[in-house]
This record gives C-alpha cells, sequence and structure tokens, in this order.
C-alpha cells in the first residue's frame, strides 16, 4: 500500500491536506469507517506512455461506492512534460471525493533529429493508375511526427504516358521537418485481348427481305450497327472507328438476292504499331455479312382442301388422292419459283403430296418460295379413320366373392380378370381401353349376373362380350338389413393429464381392417361392424417428433437417469423409453438430445411418435413399468353388442413430464445446454442394444444385438400372453451380432415380444408378424 495515499471520512468534519507528495483526508464517524487511498506521484519514459494503465484509488468502505474517472491532461513537447489524473468517488450518502496524481514524464532519448526512408521511384503501367496507392515515407524517431501529403503532380500525355511526382514532408513535435520526392514513370501497355481488343462485342451478321434500301449502319438495328466498344476508365487509349462494303450477287440458284461483306476495323492510336506486320499491334479487324434475302412479295400459293378417308378391311393405311398445289409469284427480285411438301408418305415431294397414308390425322405442309428466298405456306389435313370396332374375347363364367370395404360391402369388377386376349385390327393392346358393365357388384347382386366386358380402341370404336358371374356371401357379409345386427366400437384417447388425443388412427383389425379418427374431444366410433367376430382395437399416430417435447423434458430425464428424480407415474417412465428399449438409460437421454437437436420431421425408423395403454390396465410395477406385459391394444373376442368406453392412455414419447397439448409444451429449446450435457453423456452411451428389423415382417426376421463386449447371451421370446415360445443361447462378438427369429415359433400373425440378457444388462423390444 505504499504506492497510495491514505485518507479517512466522517460525518462530522473534514481535514484536507495536500502536497506533492501524499493527500491526506480523515472522516471519523461512531458507527462506520470509510477509507480512501489514493495513487502517489510517479514519474514514466515516455515511450512507455501508449501503454501505460493509471491506478485506481483503493476504497475500503462497508456500503456502496462508485469510481469515475481517469480524467487525463498532458503537458508534454518533444517527449518531456506531465500528466494530470484525476478520479472521483461517490460514497453511499452521494458526497464526492477527488483524488489527483501528477505523473511526470521523461525523456528517454534525444529529440534533436529524425531520420527519413523515403520511396524510391517506380514505374508503372497506365492501365494500372487506376489502383496505384502512394506509398508513406518510413520515418525513425524517438519522439511524435506527422506525415503530411501525398502532393501529387501529374504530367502525362493523351495516351497517360508520362511521369508523377509525389511530395511528402514529415515534422516531429520539435519543429523540425524533411520532404521526400518520388518519381513514378507511366509507360503504355494495351490492356485489351489480343484478339478481341477494345471490341465488347462485333455487329452480328444482318438478314433483311429487301431487295433496295439504305443498309448503311444508321439504318440498322442496335446490334447490327455498330462495334460495342469497352469503355476507356484508365484513359489509357485513343479508339478510332471505319468500315467498308464490298457487294455479290448469287451465280445459280441460292437462298439469297445479294450480299454485302462489310469490312470494319477499329485502331487504338496509343498501342497502333505500322511497323508491326506480324502481330498488326492495336489494329482489330472483323467481317460482318449482310444478306439480302428477298424482295417483294411472297408467292400465292393455294392448299387443296381437307380430306377424309376410311380404311377397307383389316388393313391399317389408304391411299390418299390429292389435288396439286398451285402456286404463283409476282416478285420483281425473282422469276424463280419452287415448291415442296414434307409428307413421309407422298409419292413425290413437290406439289402433289398424293400417297399411302396410315391411319391417324396427318398434316402436311406446302411451301413455295422464290429466288429471294420469300416463302410462302399453306397445310392440308389428311384424316384416315379405322372404322372397325376391336374383338373381345372374354371367359364365359366366373365366380368370385363379396368384400367388405370402410365404404361398404361390394366386389368391384376388374376387365383383366375377365380378358382372354382381346385385340384391334390397329391400336396396341395397351392402348385399348378395357370397362365393366355394371363396374361394381353389391349384396342386391348375389347369384347369377350377366355383364359385359366392354373394348374400346383409340378411335372410340368398341365392342364387348358377356360373362356370367357368379356372386357369393361366404363370409357372411351380407345382412337381411343393412343394419340390422351390426354394432359399433367407441372410446376416447386422452393424455394421462386429461388432454384428447386428435387425429390418433384407430383401427379394427379383424380379416378385413377398418380405421377410424379420434376427433378434437380424442373420442372415436367405428363403423357398422359384423357381429360374432373377433376384432383388435389398435390405436397408432405418426406426428412431429417436438410436440410437447422442451428442455424441461431433456433435464428430467437425465436427473432421472442418474438417479437424482424420480418420475412419478408409468406412463412418464414409458414416454421416457425413447428408443423403444423397454428401459430407461443413458441411451434415451441421448436418443432424446438426437432427437430434439435435428429438428426432424418424422421419427426415425423403429421409433415411434405415440404409444397407447388400455385406460382400464392397471400396472402391477408403476414404478418400472416394464415389467408388465402391458397392451398397446384392445380385444373383443366376439362382437355381440356395441363395445362403449374402449379407451386408451396416450403417450406422447419423449414428453417426460406429461406436458403435451398444455402452455408448457411450447417452451424454447436451450439448444446449448442440451449439446454440453450430450457431450458429458458420450463416454456412456456405450450399452447393449437389440432390434428386429423388418418391423413388422411377413417370413422372416433379423435380430440384430449390438454388444458393448464379447458376451454370452440369453435371448427369449413369448407372444402376448407372457408364453414363453422360444429361448437359446447366443455368443457374441464385440459389435454388431445377427440372428435369425425361428420362424417356426412365430407363426401365426400378431404381436411377440423379445429380450436379450448379457452380462451389461439388457434390452428388449416387440415385434409385429403380419400375413
Amino acid at each position: 500500500m505504499e504506492r497510495f495515499q491514505h485518507l479517512k471520512l466522517n460525518s462530522a468534519w473534514l481535514v484536507r491536506i495536500m502536497s506533492t507528495i501524499a493527500l491526506l483526508m480523515t472522516f471519523a464517524a461512531s458507527s462506520f469507517a470509510f477509507e480512501i487511498w489514493c495513487p502517489k506521484d510517479t514519474w514514466i519514459w515516455d515511450e512507455d506512455m501508449p501503454n501505460y494503465h493509471y491506478e485506481k484509488p483503493v476504497v475500503n468502505s462497508y456500503y456502496h461506492y462508485d469510481i469515475w474517472g481517469p480524467w487525463e491532461e498532458k503537458h508534454i513537447n518533444c517527449g518531456e512534460g506531465y500528466i494530470k489524473v484525476t478520479w472521483k468517488i461517490k460514497d453511499h450518502h452521494g458526497d464526492w471525493h477527488y483524488c489527483y496524481q501528477t505523473i511526470t514524464v521523461k525523456a528517454k532519448h534525444h529529440y534533436g533529429s529524425i531520420s527519413v526512408d523515403c520511396p524510391n521511384d517506380k514505374t508503372v503501367w497506365c492501365e494500372d493508375l487506376h489502383y496505384l496507392k502512394y506509398e508513406k515515407p518510413y520515418v525513425h524517431s524517438y519522439g511524435h511526427y506527422e506525415i503530411y501529403g501525398p502532393w501529387v503532380d501529374e504530367h502525362l500525355n493523351s495516351c497517360g504516358v508520362g511521369k508523377i511526382l509525389v511530395t511528402w514532408k514529415i515534422v516531429d513535435d520539435c519543429g523540425q521537418w524533411q520532404e521526400c520526392h518520388q518519381y513514378i514513370w507511366v509507360k503504355q501497355k494495351s490492356s485489351y485481348d489480343s484478339y478481341y481488343g477494345p471490341v465488347t462485342w462485333w455487329p452480328k451478321d444482318y438478314l433483311t427481305d429487301y431487295c433496295e434500301g439504305d443498309l448503311s449502319p444508321d439504318n440498322l438495328p442496335k446490334g447490327y450497327d455498330y462495334p460495342k466498344l469497352a469503355s476507356d476508365e484508365h484513359n489509357c487509349s485513343s479508339l478510332g472507328i471505319s468500315y467498308s462494303d464490298e457487294v455479290f450477287y448469287p451465280y445459280g440458284d441460292a437462298d439469297f438476292c445479294y450480299k454485302i461483306l462489310r469490312t470494319w476495323k477499329v485502331i487504338d492510336w496509343c498501342s497502333y504499331d505500322p511497323y508491326d506486320h506480324y502481330g498488326h499491334k492495336g489494329l482489330w479487324e472483323h467481317v460482318q455479312v449482310i444478306k439480302v434475302h428477298g424482295g417483294g412479295e411472297a408467292p400465292d400459293l393455294e392448299c387443296p382442301d381437307d380430306i377424309t378417308v376410311s380404311v377397307s378391311g383389316h388393313d391399317n393405311e389408304a391411299y390418299v388422292e390429292l389435288d396439286p398445289v398451285e402456286a404463283s409469284s409476282s416478285n420483281s427480285c425473282s422469276d424463280k419459283l419452287y415448291v415442296s411438301n414434307n409428307s413421309k408418305y407422298a409419292d413425290h415431294n413437290g406439289a402433289d403430296a398424293s400417297g399411302y397414308y396410315p391411319i391417324g390425322v396427318h398434316w402436311v405442309s406446302f411451301w413455295a418460295k422464290d429466288g429471294c428466298h420469300n416463302t410462302a405456306e399453306c397445310k392440308v389435313k389428311i384424316t384416315v379413320e379405322d372404322q372397325i370396332a376391336p374383338t373381345p374375347y372374354c371367359v364365359a363364367s366366373l365366380v368370385t366373392v363379396i368384400a367388405w370395404h370402410e365404404d361398404g360391402v361390394y366386389t368391384k369388377l376388374d376387365p383383366k380378370k375377365f380378358d382372354l386376349g382381346s385385340y384391334d385390327n390397329y391400336s396396341p393392346k395397351n392402348k385399348l381401353k378395357f370397362t365393366m358393365d355394371p363396374p361394381v357388384l353389391d349384396c342386391s347382386n348375389l347369384d347369377t349376373n350377366e355383364v359385359k366386358m366392354w373394348v374400346e380402341d383409340e378411335f372410340g370404336n368398341k365392342d364387348f362380350c358377356t360373362v356370367q358371374l357368379i356372386i357369393q356371401d361366404n363370409m357372411g357379409m351380407c345382412p337381411r338389413d343393412s343394419t340390422e345386427g351390426l354394432y359399433s366400437i367407441s372410446g376416447s384417447i386422452k393424455t394421462e393429464a386429461g388432454q384428447p388425443v386428435v387425429n390418433a388412427i384407430v383401427s379394427f383389425a379383424n380379416d378385413d381392417t377398418v380405421s377410424a379418427v379420434t376427433a378434437a374431444n380424442g373420442a372415436y366410433q367405428s363403423l357398422l361392424l359384423r357381429p360374432d367376430r373377433s376384432y383388435s382395437v389398435i390405436p397408432t399416430k405418426e406426428a412431429y417428433p417436438m410436440d410437447g417435447v422442451n428442455t424441461k423434458d431433456y433435464i428430467l430425464l437425465y436427473q432421472y437417469v442418474m438417479g437424482n428424480a424420480t418420475l412419478d407415474s408409468p406412463y412418464k417412465i414409458i414416454a421416457a423409453d425413447v428408443n423403444g428399449d423397454h428401459q430407461v438409460t443413458f441411451d434415451d437421454v441421448f436418443a432424446l438430445g438426437s432427437m430434439i437437436l435435428s429438428k426432424e420431421e418424422s421419427m426415425p425408423a423403429g421409433m415411434h411418435s405415440w404409444r397407447f395403454i388400455d385406460a382400464h390396465y392397471q400396472f402391477a410395477h408403476p414404478s418400472d413399468p416394464f415389467q408388465d406385459d402391458f397392451h398397446e391394444y384392445m380385444t373383443v373376442s366376439t362382437l355381440a353388442d356395441h363395445m362403449e368406453h374402449m379407451d386408451f392412455i396416450g403417450i406422447k414419447i419423449g414428453d417426460v413430464d406429461g406436458s403435451v397439448g398444455g402452455l408448457e409444451a411450447r417452451e424454447e429449446v436451450d439448444r446449448q445446454l442440451i449439446i454440453d450435457i450430450m457431450n458429458r453423456l458420450a463416454p456412456q452411451v456405450q450399452q447393449l442394444k437389440a432390434t428386429v428389423y423388418p418391423n413388422p415382417f411377413h417370413q422372416e426376421a433379423i435380430l440384430e444385438i449390438e454388444s458393448p463386449q464379447v458376451d454370452q447371451a440369453t435371448i427369449i421370446l413369448h407372444d402376448v400372453t407372457g408364453k414363453t415360445l422360444y429361448q437359446a443361447q447366443q455368443q457374441l462378438v464385440q459389435g454388431i451380432n445377427q440372428v435369425a427369429l425361428p420362424a417356426q415359433s412365430l407363426q401365426s400373425q400378431g404381436i411377440y415380444y423379445y429380450r436379450v440378457l448379457t452380462s451389461t444388462g439388457s434390452a428388449s423390444g416387440k415385434v409385429l408378424k403380419v400375413e
């Protein structure tokens, strides 16, 4: 504390003594002490001033105070002088106190001279002047100095060639000064491309239909008139343009009346070298072709009328006889006339397009052209009709059964099942249109029906054959009364908190599965169903993964896995099983974090957005619901009446706090906090994993086991009743292991559960077999 001056404060009286050595301020109070130590006066070298940090006063007080400053007053000349520093302190009473410090500045080096390195003379190209930067002198001095300038004096000609004088002046704080002079010599070098030169584009070749007229550049459209030159933003060029014309007339047949070869020349007088006989430096040339294509009016051309003919027998073509077109010309520029057509079926390509044409519509174009390429065109529509109907072949009789659909009980007739090789004389099989009359048969059509199979070709010709169709109701789907004896299944789906689960799909699985969708209040009701049958009621919903998921869910799951928090219901524990392996581990923490950060629109393969539990089910192990064989569907063994209150509890995966549908679910996600936790989790997520694919499966399924080490595993399969269907031992290697599930143990369709036990833990899941 020796570098500070000591001050004491008291609300009763104040004594202030100032000297060049110290400032003492003393206040005494009966209830508190307020002390200030001000920085002492000191000295520094001048070269330390730029990086010198002023010392702050030190205050000892039990109450709040504020320090403002520093304010500095510099009195420096030629590296010597002093700096006056002032600080202000405000105590908790609002009274102001001041600290003053004087810092003497001493010159460490002699300021009597400065040394200057001036920029060297140099040579630049005229085109680079736009980017030229003037170099500053380099100054050697221990004191402060100022550089003034540059003063630029240009001596350049009209091509930008010459010299530039650049002057700088250096003055130090002691009044000494020096000047620097630099000469920059500017030389000529063409900045233009050696091939195109200063031309951005040359005039394009021009085509006109007039025999006579002024074709000078001033009378041609833009782009065909004059060359466009690049702007000379550097003032290093002096450009000139000229042109000359040569006229050529055709010899024999040609598609033009005459041509003009216009030779353009562009010169840069600043770079032109008349003695450069090889490179033509500074001079560029281009030849523009002006073609006079026509003259006078186009020929007169008259086409025959459109014609329609029909094929005979089973032919696919017919002979079409056309009158020749008539053409004439009054063109004064050319007395020649040529007539042609574009038909690939015509016997000749001139004025007559008669010939054999296939079935269809054909447009034939005729052209008449004179010697100056004036052209007239007309078209004839030739229609060759196919008036022969297809030949239908169909089965004589067929037996089928009525079927159950979501919108009723009926059978839709497929023409492909009735066709025995129908064909057409022209249209290929894939262009024929097959229809049934009637297209649908329902319960009113049981027994024998006569139906027609129609075959229609591309031209609307059609014919039919008849089929004796017998409709049977082997499954008893057709009631005597459309509603008599039919029943519905209904219920509601809500979360544990009572929030309705909207737009969930509820399937009623039987031989034919129908479904319903939950309404805004979570209620659902099936269509009328056939009695005396068993139905599986299976709700599903695949929604946006982030619905109801926020940072609070992630923190709660992390704390639960760490053992620092509890989940007070089995539904929240199931919601925490993010990866669906029937256990809550660090894998789920990692999976939920990845799901939140990835912002995916759908859940990853094998993971579900929602799960549903029978609302009437009572958990035997609520703190570990995975020990229970809880069902995610309900079964009606025999439908004998309307079934109501088939209710489910909906569980949004990842919504660990059960807030989906409420205001808390809309909170923002703290992405950085989740990233930090996941980084800490990385070493802990190497655990046993078991997955079945494909899931659902039809014939064969593979159990893929990912083991963190070489181990011995027990594989167990059981059905929804808990009955063990298969148990075996399996040696595991570290990493991925694949085991085929025994087909003989999973013979019927439905849901099965699997469990893998090793020395490091267990993994489990479920798999669905479908027919």
